[in-house]
């Protein structure tokens, strides 16, 4: 009975699994319209990175959505396409903060503290929802890991925001963004070493199938008859060498036969 339970709570854990997934998606998805446009009116470099972030995580859901049910090999290449895009969006943060640090504006903290909050009340259901499902594959592990990065993210914008009200100045926002794109950085580079990981171990039994898949069926008859002919050149070859040797070989023999009779 147990066995016969086994698939039914597999294919359930399934659809609960692409439901998170989609919800996850969703959400991101539209917080990122949400937190970009408020962070383009605020000034706010952390929102900016904070937004892209979302971004990322909509697409990367998205994606472990449509590869849940698809080989080891499969989702380590989503995972790495992840990777790739985080370490991008991360890129690009920098080189914003990089640039309003010598050309500093003002961020409008009311603006940052508020949808700041909303993007981690978000994140806190994404979060929520993903937590049971966290280690049962690469693409999950991967977006796990960047739904926890948002959170840590949003609660650096909610302190930019205090900070730049309190200070009246832009370098705790500029600092918050600096850290964000690190963070990117960093589970970018973890979510690649694993995926690559995969990838070469399941790379390594790939030779051994490919051999198989396209070994040929029936050997060609070219190749015996080849070696037929190449065989009996050879053998031509060496009788005539063994020829050559006979004479000499018969003349010491023939003296050596009548002495055998004699006796």
């Amino acid at each position: 009975m147990a066995r016969g339970k086994n698939p039914e709570s597999a294919a359930a854990r399934e659809k609960k699994r692409q439901r998170a997934l989609k919800a996850v998606a969703a959400i991101n998805g539209v917080m990122f319209v949400i937190e970009s446009a408020a962070g383009y009116f605020a000034r706010s470099t952390a929102m900016a990175a904070d937004s892209l972030d979302m971004l990322g995580d909509s697409l990367g859901a998205g994606m472990g959505a449509l590869v849940g049910k698809s080989t080891s090999r499969k989702q380590a290449w989503v995972a790495l396409a992840k990777a790739g895009a985080s370490a991008l969006l991360g890129l690009g943060v920098l080189a914003a903060a990089m640039f309003l640090f010598f050309n500093p504006v003002m961020p409008v903290a009311a603006t940052m503290g508020l949808v700041g909050g909303m993007a981690m009340a978000a994140n806190a259901v994404c979060a929520a929802l993903l937590y049971r499902y966290r280690n049962d594959n690469l693409n999950l592990r991967a977006t796990w890991k960047c739904t926890r990065n948002d959170v840590v993210s949003n609660i650096g914008v909610l302190c930019a925001a205090a900070l730049s009200h309190a200070l009246v100045s832009p370098l705790p926002d500029l600092a918050v963004g600096l850290l964000v794109s690190g963070l990117f950085i960093k589970s970018s580079i973890d979510i690649a070493g694993e995926a690559i990981g995969v990838l070469r171990a399941t790379g390594r039994k790939k030779p051994d199938n490919t051999a198989q898949a396209f070994a040929p069926k029936n050997a060609p008859e070219s190749a015996p008859r080849l070696k037929k002919g190449l065989w009996r050149i050879f053998n031509r070859k060496a009788a005539a060498l063994q020829e050559q040797k006979e004479p000499a070989v018969s003349v010491a023999a023939k003296p050596a036969a009548p002495a055998n009779k004699a006796a």
